[in-house]
């Protein structure tokens, strides 16, 4: 049940690290002052305010699954605890999203917001197939075998490189910002 407990732990930093690099994205840009959308200072308020409750959820349904998860017959009753997880994570993290595409960004960096929620859907999109597929996974091994896709490995490929180059420009900007890139 350990490693499952991992693969869970895993995702869930994964989905976090998204939510970094949404937040990043629209820190690390600017806006606001140059003709439209929320001030950059407002912006930024809303967005911090998202990520705590968005982290705050994800903390609630992390330590949910931890105590199904003692509680777990066997290991097939663990994988489908996992899977059930993974599903309530996507969807606090669609929450998040969602909630990120209701804010008016700054003109300066609205095709930027949009096209780091597009790769966020795109994100969500491969968990949820992910998710789907866990429906006939029956081990751990299985279960690791799915989580090496090629197509989610590139995204938290990108994911990382993404977030690591939202560091750099914060820091272009003497916005200085310690996020977790790699989500270790």
């Amino acid at each position: 049940m350990l490693a499952i407990r991992a693969q869970v732990a895993r995702a869930r930093i994964l989905l976090a690290a998204a939510a970094v690099v949404a937040g990043a994205l629209l820190l690390a840009c600017g806006g606001g002052a140059d003709g439209g959308g929320l001030p950059v200072e407002e912006y930024f308020h809303r967005l911090v305010a998202l990520d705590e409750e968005t982290e705050l959820a994800s903390d609630a349904i992390q330590e949910q699954f931890e105590a199904e998860l003692a509680q777990a017959a066997n290991e097939q009753e663990g994988l489908e605890l996992y899977r059930l997880s993974v599903g309530a994570q996507i969807a606090n993290f669609e929450g998040f999203v969602d909630q990120l595409e209701a804010l008016d960004p700054p003109a300066k960096i609205r095709d930027e917001h949009k096209d780091g929620l597009a790769d966020l859907r795109n994100y969500i999109a491969i968990f949820q197939d992910i998710q789907e597929e866990m429906l006939g996974v029956g081990s751990l091994t299985e279960l690791q075998e799915l989580l090496r896709r090629d197509d989610f490995t590139q995204a938290d490929q990108r994911a990382t490189a993404f977030c690591d180059e939202l560091v750099a420009l914060a820091g272009e900007d003497d916005i200085q910002i310690n996020l977790n890139c790699s989500g270790e």
